[in-house]
């Protein structure tokens, strides 16, 4: 069992459920009455109707939007039904599938099923390097997540753009770094103008920037790094929804006005995609495990 983001925080408010996909799973998110952000399956116990088109009750329960059967998000519980009378109590096996869910460097975090066992994702070094992400966006993208994501760490200049710069995909800076639980890899950043593809700069010190990507578990962490440190950063998930379709949610983080953004494409670059299959060693994602997968030193 491993965690999933299913969204961004901000998505999910006091005002309404919203409903996500992820993967096989349609889920209902929904902020209780005490604002703990609830994941339940998104069909109730009564017809199998969504029930993210419902609404949340004063007292923090998601109420159906047919019948108005109400749910608690912990369990998943039933906890009224209209057509009950007073003396009648709820049968206990009414309810929905609950999901654990946390919340992280402003994502919606969610587990495959409730284990006492499964670490928490995330550790204080990535909330730290979440810290004063000031923009965040999402939108569905024509490619499967995993493929998605491997695209970023073989041919990043397909999935993002440097302002005024381009990403040199065939320059890697140094040899990738492949764990059990984690893929690092580097490429060289040069300026538009100075490109030359028949003659490439050899050393690292030769570019202006350098884009380093780590990915670990469900979440990639995107910065793009000059000589004075970090100047721009994205952390970055991408949802399985469908066959061939996932859903990107992003936070980034940028510094000076005068210095280079990172920005993510609407689409996929297919020349790009071409251009990195050719490579003789691809980058893999690893096959993570078990509460391996979710801390992003930064």
């Amino acid at each position: 069992m491993a965690w999933t983001i299913a969204a961004l925080s901000n998505e999910v408010t006091a005002a309404a459920p919203y409903g996500v996909t992820v993967g096989t799973r349609e889920i209902a998110l929904f902020r209780d009455a005490d604002g703990v952000c609830r994941a339940v399956e998104d069909r109730c116990a009564h017809r199998r109707a969504p029930l993210s088109p419902g609404k949340v009750t004063p007292d923090g329960l998601l109420e159906c939007p047919y019948h108005g059967w109400r749910y608690e998000g912990e369990g998943g519980a039933c906890k009224a039904i209209p057509n009950l009378s007073q003396a009648e109590r709820v049968p206990g096996h009414y309810r929905i599938e609950a999901y654990p869910c946390v919340e992280r460097a402003g994502f919606i975090w969610i587990g495959d099923a409730a284990d006492d066992d499964l670490p928490l994702p995330g550790d204080a070094a990535l909330d730290e390097f979440a810290d004063g992400m000031g923009r965040e966006g999402g939108g569905l993208i024509a490619y499967p997540a995993n493929r998605f994501r491997e695209a970023l760490l073989n041919a990043p200049s397909a999935v993002l753009v440097v302002a005024q710069h381009q990403i040199i995909d065939n320059h890697r800076l140094g040899e990738p770094d492949v764990g059990s639980a984690h893929v690092d890899v580097a490429y060289a950043v040069d300026l538009r103008r100075r490109i030359n593809p028949d003659k490439p700069a050899l050393a690292s010190a030769d570019f202006p920037y350098a884009l380093e990507i780590r990915s670990v578990g469900p979440l990639d962490r995107v910065v793009l790094r000059g000589p004075d440190g970090i100047v721009a950063a994205i952390l970055l998930a991408a949802v399985p929804v469908a066959d061939g379709l996932c859903r990107l949610v992003w936070r980034a983080r940028q510094g000076r006005v005068e210095i280079p953004d990172l920005i993510l494409r609407d689409s996929l670059d297919a020349g790009a995609l071409f251009a990195a299959s050719k490579a003789a060693a691809l980058v893999r994602l690893p096959s993570f495990e078990k509460g391996e997968a979710e801390r992003i030193p930064a």
